[in-house]
């Protein structure tokens, strides 16, 4: 049996390119060295940031000493309240699973460029002309890759080299050889780092023959598919707006919570989103709640009616 989720694979590519728009000198090797470029830019006093969220976005305002608070969030996956920003200060807004389009175009009227949006979990997703940036292998099977986007549009010159990153956990589990791949996915995960290299040859070579339209679509029918099986018993009610939003993943809060190690056991390989949520405190008990229970199940282009029905029938018995 075929496990389901985990760590992409080399992808198949199309023989012609599909001419996807972005410019080299806009792209970064990952989605923290874009919120670092975007940060320096912008140089704020403070920045507020939802305490919904990985370490890995904490790292580039760390590394430039800028002030933070997290603010609260609410089980729509939105601000329980916006911050009063200082003309200086910024707010950071995470598209989550990709579903939250939407709402951070509204923020995005109140806030202008005093908001940066957060779109790692949202590829496809719009800018809303403020400061957004992405995280390719969230969606893809590349190693590295990030898209930054400015409020008017504009792309800085830069002459810095390109990332070269590992690709053999690519090709591994391409191969079948998943447990290696596996490891040397993590090794690859902990060398991402902040850089100001752009975005690897190998990356925006894949980016650029891959059917978008076809990973689209694929995406939206496979989460329509569990949120009509699974909404019954899912605490999150997330709807999708097809003009906005697509799916990273279909994000299942049940009543009943379920380990995330049955479902590994069982090959459907889910994330945690994420482990050091638990750390930010009793002020945030949603938060920790939710990085403990919340099972991310995988709905992305290599999976289609027949993974979704094994997931929610193994969800069934649970």
């Amino acid at each position: 049996m075929n496990v389901i989720g985990g760590f992409f694979e080399e992808e198949n590519l199309n023989d012609n390119k599909n001419g996807f728009p972005f410019l080299e000198d806009q792209t970064y090797s990952n989605g923290r060295s874009a919120l670092y470029e975007i940060l320096q830019i912008c140089q704020p006093t403070k920045i507020f940031l939802p305490a919904y969220t990985c370490d890995a976005v904490l790292e580039p305002i760390l590394k430039l000493q800028i002030p933070y608070s997290f603010v609260e969030i609410n089980n729509q996956m939105e601000f329980v309240a916006l911050p009063d920003l200082k003309s200086s200060e910024v707010l950071l807004g995470i598209n989550y699973f990709g579903l939250k389009g939407t709402y951070l175009k509204e923020i995005s009227t109140q806030l202008g460029t005093n908001l940066i949006i957060d779109n790692s979990q949202a590829f496809y997703s719009s800018n809303w002309n403020t400061w957004a940036f992405n995280s390719l292998r969230k969606y893809f099977g590349v190693p590295d890759g990030s898209i930054l986007y400015t409020p008017d549009g504009s792309t800085p010159k830069r002459t810095h080299s390109y990332n070269l990153p590992k690709i053999e956990h690519l090709k591994l589990r391409k191969n079948g050889a998943i447990d290696l791949g596996y490891k040397l996915y993590k090794e690859s995960e902990k060398e991402q780092a902040i850089s100001d290299k752009k975005m690897s040859n190998y990356s925006s070579e894949v980016l650029q023959h891959l059917n978008l339209k076809s990973i689209r679509q694929r995406r939206i029918e496979n989460f329509n598919y569990l949120v009509n099986a699974l909404s019954k018993w899912n605490q999150l009610d997330l709807s999708i707006n097809i003009k906005h939003d697509v799916p990273l993943c279909y994000p299942f809060w049940p009543k009943n919570p379920i380990p995330h190690a049955k479902f590994w056991n069982h090959g459907i390989y889910v994330p945690v989103f994420w482990k050091e949520c638990l750390k930010r405190g009793a002020k945030y008990k949603f938060e920790s709640v939710l990085s403990a229970e919340l099972i991310p199940l995988p709905v992305d282009h290599r999976y289609d009616e027949e993974e979704m029905n094994r997931m929610i029938e193994f969800i069934s018995i649970q």
